[in-house]
């Protein structure tokens, strides 16, 4: 008795070879490949999208407590000077922000060289320079009047050339300190004259 041996098939391959025999001659099957690259994925659940133009975070942010730093933008100061020997040279004009850098005219904060064309000349500073000042400054001046951007001095180291400063000091020995030399910046108008001697 020759054994027929039956191999099981599975189910899927056999349900698809009795949907083509079912089929009528006149039908017909429209089979298209899959383009998975042109198929645009699901996003996951659960996600938040951020634009890559404006980034920006899913939790709440909190507020922010950097100081802010408002300019006194209205303040203004304009300093005059005169009390010149003639008008030969220039006027130099040097302004201290603090002690440490008082009467070292490399360290100032703010500097001027003013053409000397009559008694009286005058420095008015912009918004924003006057802007960044402390509250408390103090200005020197002198007459370079050759023009060697240096005071000059004699042997003992007593001025040749006119010079003077904010407050207008009484005269000592030696340049006045600056606690004497001091002004006090007011929030609007400041105007400053010194006397050259």
């Amino acid at each position: 008795m020759r054994c027929i041996q039956i191999r099981r098939v599975p189910l899927t391959i056999a349900a698809t070879f009795v949907c083509l025999f079912s089929c009528s001659r006149d039908s017909r099957v429209d089979l298209k490949p899959l383009d998975f690259a042109n198929e645009a994925p699901t996003p996951p659940q659960n996600t938040v999208k951020v634009s890559s133009n404006s980034p920006q975070s899913p939790f709440p942010s909190e507020p922010s407590t950097a100081p802010t730093t408002t300019l006194e933008t209205d303040r203004k100061l304009t300093i005059l000077v005169r009390g010149f020997d003639g008008t030969t040279g220039s006027c130099r004009i040097a302004l201290y922000l603090d002690e440490s850098t008082f009467n070292l005219p490399e360290k100032a904060g703010l500097r001027s060289i003013l053409p000397i064309r009559d008694d009286v000349i005058q420095w008015e500073l912009s918004q924003l320079e006057v802007s960044q000042l402390p509250e408390t400054i103090a200005i020197a001046a002198y007459q370079d009047g050759n023009d060697n951007e240096k005071l000059d001095k004699n042997t003992l180291g007593i001025p040749t050339e006119r010079y003077g400063f904010s407050n207008n000091p009484k005269r000592g020995f030696g340049p006045p300190s600056f606690q004497q030399a001091k002004w006090s910046l007011q929030k609007s108008d400041n105007s400053v004259t010194i006397e050259l001697r």
